[in-house]
């Protein structure tokens, strides 16, 4: 992820989930094209929910700089 502040990631992730626009998304253009944008959580998490996931996703996804297993 490209935020290193855990609060500022944190809000990001739980705007995004509940408001998600192609302008706010991290991901490459032509995964948004083929896949969609991911809809709107609204309504299918509550607040409290999203905070522990968002929580979650910030201490759990790889840092910025992280090539995977596959990348040596």
């Amino acid at each position: 992820m490209a935020i290193d502040d855990k609060n500022k990631g944190v809000e990001f992730i739980k705007d995004y989930v509940i408001n998600p626009t192609e302008a706010k998304a991290h991901c490459m253009p032509q995964k948004i094209k083929h896949f969609g944008l991911m809809p709107s959580q609204k309504g299918n998490v509550t607040l409290e929910e999203l905070e522990v996931i968002a929580n979650w996703m910030f201490e759990n996804y790889p840092k910025k700089g992280f090539r995977g297993m596959m990348n040596h």
